[in-house]
């Protein structure tokens, strides 16, 4: 999974999807993926890190699965540590939400 850190992306219901391809199917774009099953803070101290937009992620789920342009949120950076990874939303490719 090493060099799938620069393929991470968060969809707009904040799934982490390890990008596979993406595909058009007519005029829709399609990303297709992986998506993790289990994601959860990464610290709750001095706010839960989630709400920065900041996860836990581990075991990655076996099935492609596809998402449509419109459900994507942004960018993640994938940070590997010992039995899970860390992603982390990238600013200059995730809209405000104010």
């Amino acid at each position: 999974m090493l060099g799938d850190k620069d393929s991470c992306f968060v969809t707009t219901s904040r799934k982490i999807v390890l990008l596979q391809n993406i595909v058009r199917q007519g005029k829709r774009i399609f990303f297709r993926g992986l998506a993790f099953r289990q994601q959860t803070d990464v610290y709750v101290y001095p706010m839960r890190s989630s709400l920065l937009g900041i996860v836990k992620v581990w075991e990655l789920n076996d099935i492609v699965e596809s998402f449509p342009l419109d459900s994507v949120f942004g960018k993640c950076w994938l940070m590997e540590a010992d039995d899970y990874c860390v992603a982390v939303p990238l600013v200059h490719a995730t809209p405000l939400q104010l």
